[in-house]
């Protein structure tokens, strides 16, 4: 029973799940396209709490028992306290509106404080300030104790201000939470650093995998520089003509390699060489013709033709191996989820 329930269940919902897309009774329907996809991210959410769980008591274990690399488990912990605090507790983003005052040049020697500037420009910009407006200090506070201060102080100060709190969730997104600060200045750096590190271990293996051993692999350096070089500034410096001169000395190289004759070799490179310097005196040596054996149009056309070809196909060969696998799961030759 311990093997047949689960197999069952997983039969059942499988085909139910399945064959939604093709039945036409409204009840499948809600199923497939509400109740399973709820389902879907109830469980999902448990998956990440328990995830992170095992995660902080794997660091946790780490850091007790001094292992190798600890000073990084305990960093990792500090990083996870320090996302948890600022998406749960310290929620952040707290804006004050001026809405009225009495003495204009008594609301600015605050507000100037607040907004950087000097009073006369603070007192400007409360002047200028429509009747029946608010004004909104740029910065939000990241506690409600340094918002209320402010308040108190402009109302002091003759004026009528209040504190507003941004909404639970939408804390996230909004500019001056510390969840948002967070993201903005640590975990944007720290992205873009460890994708330019990337780029060198990138780089590494391009040369590894790309070199010369057959055609194949000359066709993938060859596109590989291209791309690389064509998605840089320096891409677009590169004149076609310099591009059609390669082309030319690459020509060359394959007609010594098919004819093994000097002559021949030495006529195509003089003759190649003589075609493009007159075509390029004809058409004025313009950098980005002819667009063909420019870098960037080049590399563009890669991308978009035979790159996405390639993509479409491993998207094709993914979605074939997920259906033969849900095959499996449904009619209960895939096992391994019961431990078998």
């Amino acid at each position: 029973m311990k093997r047949q329930l689960p197999i069952a269940i997983a039969a059942t919902i499988g085909f139910l799940t399945l064959f939604g897309w093709f039945v036409d009774e409204p009840n499948i329907k809600s199923f497939v396209d509400d109740d399973a996809t709820q389902w879907f991210d109830i469980l999902a959410s448990f998956a990440m709490f328990l995830g992170a769980l095992n995660l902080l008591k794997m660091q946790a274990l780490k850091v007790v028992k001094q292992s190798k690399g600890w000073p990084y488990a305990a960093l990792a912990i500090a990083g996870f306290t320090f996302s948890f605090t600022a998406g749960f507790i310290l929620l952040g983003s707290y804006n004050v509106e001026i809405s009225q005052y009495d003495d204009p040049a008594k609301v600015a020697t605050v507000l100037a404080s607040e907004i950087n500037l000097d009073e006369k420009s603070a007192e400007n910009i409360l002047i200028a300030m429509p009747e029946g407006d608010t004004y909104i200090i740029d910065t939000p506070y990241f506690t409600k104790a340094g918002a209320d201060n402010v308040v108190k102080e402009i109302n002091a100060a003759g004026g009528t201000a209040n504190m507003r709190a941004t909404e639970w969730g939408s804390h996230i997104s909004t500019r001056g939470s510390l969840f948002n600060w967070m993201f903005r200045f640590i975990f944007t750096p720290l992205s873009a650093t460890m994708f330019a590190l990337l780029a060198f271990f990138v780089a590494s293996a391009s040369y590894r995998a790309f070199k010369i051993r057959n055609f194949e692999a000359t066709l993938l350096l060859i596109s590989g520089i291209i791309i690389m070089l064509g998605r840089v500034p320096i891409g677009g410096n590169i004149s076609a003509w310099f591009i059609l001169y390669i082309v030319v000395l690459a020509l060359s190289a394959g007609v010594n390699t098919w004819f093994k004759n000097r002559t021949y070799t030495l006529a195509s490179v003089i003759g190649g060489v003589l075609i493009v310097t007159i075509a390029g005196f004809i058409m004025g040596w313009p950098v980005d013709q002819p667009a063909i054996f420019y870098l960037p149009v080049l590399q563009d056309w890669i991308y978009n033709n035979p790159n996405v070809a390639g993509a479409r196909a491993i998207m094709i060969g993914i979605g074939l191996g997920i259906f033969a696998t849900s095959i499996r799961y449904i009619l209960g030759i895939e096992k391994s989820y019961i431990g078998e």
